[in-house]
């Protein structure tokens, strides 16, 4: 049965076949061509306008955050404070997003960003300061029993060149974005000379402390040690005043430790010896108030300076020991001066630095160096109190002592090199 149906089915759809015109089965193809075409077309003018939908997007959030960057700009000259977002909040994700900032972002941290700051600075001072003067050189003899006055070299006790440190930590803190730092500066500078009387005739050396006895000078050695320490907490805020140029006011409390010891003998014949001891110390705290300018020129380089002024109450201490020997085996030697000084003051603090410094953000930490010079000075702060009474002797016990205070700025300068990590 299944033989005689399949002949059948076969003959009946070749009739049905032979029964259509070949010229509708070409147009059905033509048909179909065309609508596979506008299918195609169709298609690439979606992907198009998804395309542009795309472009459309980003210029329009692009545009949003200039805007609103524009706004807290404006915000921030009339009111004279940042303006910023909650730290939480999302930002529009729109790529290349970073190009709306201004580039000197690349290489500093941003305005509103929170972060961690270290610092470790390596100095290399020398300290400068007056009322050292001990000596004079080159003094010419006079007649007997008359007066000659300042005549000669005077000498004084230089400092060397001595390194220290100074260490810094901090945070800014978000939403507001002001900044907490520490710092401690710790140096100590020491100083020695050694002066020897002139081998020309009839020149001398001559001491410019009173002492007892009188013998000629013929030796006279002197050593200086000063060390400083200053911590300062700061309070302060950066601002951007055009793409190129940040500044940071800052302000806060800062404290002082500085001492002093002096020690300058005078050698004569038969091993005659007249030795002083000169100790001061300061130790006060008070203001401080300063200024960074962070000048920023390209790829990364920058003309960095900073200033800042401070004021201090305190205590002040001087001792001044002298005493003569007339030869070594002098087991009683005479003191011939032995004052002390104490009072509170005020006392002020200049500092300026000014150098290169390079940095750079890598994601979410950027390292800062710069090595520059620095200038310290301090105001009111010591002084030397000279008795001039030559003859330390029982008959002018009850005479009057002319006593000279002898007073000098001190100041510090030198080379300030740091390397500063933000995370």
């Amino acid at each position: 049965m299944k033989k005689m149906i399949a002949p059948f089915i076969l003959s009946s759809f070749a009739l049905w076949a032979d029964a259509i015109p070949l010229d509708n089965i070409y147009s059905l193809k033509e048909e179909l061509n065309k609508d596979e075409q506008e299918i195609a077309r169709i298609k690439e003018e979606l992907h198009s306008l998804q395309e542009k939908r795309k472009e459309l997007i980003t210029t329009l959030s692009r545009a949003a955050i200039e805007k609103q960057r524009n706004i807290k700009s404006l915000e921030e000259k009339i009111l004279g404070q940042s303006i910023c977002t909650p730290c939480k909040a999302p930002e529009p994700q729109v790529e290349e997003s970073l190009e709306c900032l201004p580039l000197i972002f690349s290489y500093r941290p941003e305005l509103h960003e929170s972060a961690f700051t270290l610092r470790g600075e390596l100095l290399y001072w020398t300290a400068e300061e007056g009322a050292l003067i001990y000596a004079l050189q080159n003094v010419p003899s006079t007649p007997l029993n008359q007066f000659q006055g300042l005549v000669g070299n005077l000498e004084r006790t230089p400092f060397d060149w001595n390194p220290g440190v100074r260490v810094a930590a901090g945070y800014r803190f978000c939403p507001k974005y002001w900044e907490v730092e520490g710092q401690y500066t710790y140096i100590k500078i020491d100083g020695s000379t050694h002066i020897s009387a002139p081998s020309e005739a009839l020149k001398y050396l001559t001491p410019t402390w009173g002492r007892g006895g009188n013998f000629f000078t013929t030796q006279a050695p002197s050593t200086i040690e000063l060390t400083t320490q200053i911590a300062d907490l700061y309070l302060a805020k950066r601002f951007l005043l055009d793409d190129n140029l940040l500044f940071r006011l800052m302000m806060g409390l800062t404290g002082s430790w500085i001492d002093q010891e002096w020690k300058f003998n005078y050698y004569g014949l038969n091993n005659a010896a007249a030795k002083y001891n000169s100790e001061w110390a300061f130790s006060g705290g008070g203001m401080r108030l300063g200024l960074d300018i962070d000048w920023y020129i390209g790829k990364g380089f920058s003309l960095f300076g900073k200033a800042t002024v401070a004021s201090l109450i305190g205590f002040y201490k001087n001792n001044i020991e002298g005493i003569n020997q007339f030869n070594q085996n002098d087991l009683s030697p005479v003191k011939v001066q032995d004052s002390h000084y104490n009072d509170q003051r005020l006392a002020y603090n200049t500092q300026f630095l000014m150098g290169p410094m390079w940095g750079k953000m890598i994601s979410f930490w950027g390292i800062e160096v710069f090595a520059g010079y620095e200038l310290n000075t301090w105001f009111n702060i010591q002084e030397q109190y000279l008795e001039t009474e030559e003859n330390a002797s029982f008959q002018n016990l009850f005479q009057s002592k002319r006593t000279i205070i002898n007073r000098g700025q001190l100041g510090f300068q030198g080379f300030s090199g740091y390397i500063k990590l933000i995370f």
